[in-house]
């Protein structure tokens, strides 16, 4: 998808029904955040489907939205929105995404529903579900949801809560995919291999030892290719991690097995 499409997509309404917009004493999505603001924080849901890079990239979303005053939780039981990030990895995680937004919009229906990840890349799903949410940001734009919930949903004064973690610390230290396999959409979804900035990533991954977590998870679409486009290899940067959060542990949650080079072997048994 391209970079520059925008992210807000309209939701589509059936003739034979009103539309939620239609009644101002009601409305619905940004508008009620601001309309009527509250002195408890708003509720977000985070529904993460598929991949850990998906986890991660939601737990620090989560983070990030507790701190600026939301209450965020991986259950729905009293969402005023929701937020999912989607896998369109196989034709069943379609199905699957296609069932948890119709349910959420079943169980909330004043609820103002976001959905991002690979299923809004997908430039041909056999059934969308993007026309059934109310905003969708591809993955090149998942940054800019924090801002938007920020700008359209007033926060509360005091900090939030979240419950979105794991007694692991996830860390996307890449994203992307650079090969071109004839029976995968992700790096159709994901675009180009691209790594993040090391000094920036081992800075959180020892705030998040600091924080109290004891094992550090890297995650990566292509998590072998970390640094290739700079012309540096992973076991360097894995050496540096590792002196940087130590007691703390690390785990690599998955890598191609001809990435696995005989320094990275020799890192493991450390």
């Amino acid at each position: 998808m391209d970079g520059d499409r925008a992210c807000h997509i309209a939701r589509p309404r059936s003739h034979s029904r009103e539309s939620r917009s239609a009644h101002p004493s009601r409305p619905t999505g940004a508008d009620r955040g601001r309309c009527y603001p509250r002195s408890t924080p708003v509720n977000i849901s985070i529904q993460t489907l598929g991949c850990k890079v998906n986890f991660a990239e939601m737990a620090d979303l989560g983070d990030r939205l507790a701190r600026a005053g939301f209450n965020v939780s991986d259950r729905d039981d009293e969402a005023d929105v929701c937020v999912i990030n989607s896998c369109t990895v196989t034709a069943q995680a379609d199905r699957k995404l296609r069932t948890m937004v119709h349910g959420l919009r079943r169980r909330h229906p004043q609820a103002h529903l976001i959905l991002t990840g690979c299923h809004v890349d997908n430039p041909n799903p056999r059934l969308s579900a993007v026309p059934s949410v109310d905003v969708a940001f591809p993955n090149v734009r998942k940054p800019e949801i924090f801002d938007y919930l920020s700008a359209n949903f007033a926060p509360a004064a005091q900090p939030g809560s979240t419950t979105f973690t794991r007694s692991r610390f996830f860390l996307k230290v890449q994203d992307g995919c650079n090969h071109r396999c004839t029976y995968c959409i992700v790096w159709r979804t994901r675009g180009a291999s691209r790594s993040d900035d090391e000094g920036q990533l081992i800075e959180r991954a020892q705030q998040a030892v600091a924080e109290g977590y004891g094992e550090i998870v890297l995650t990566g679409v292509d998590l072998g290719a970390f640094g290739r486009e700079r012309g540096q290899p992973l076991a360097p940067f894995l050496r540096r991690l590792l002196g940087a959060i130590a007691p703390a542990r690390l785990r690599l949650s998955s890598i191609n097995a001809n990435d696995f080079t005989p320094v990275t072997s020799r890192l493991t048994w450390r």
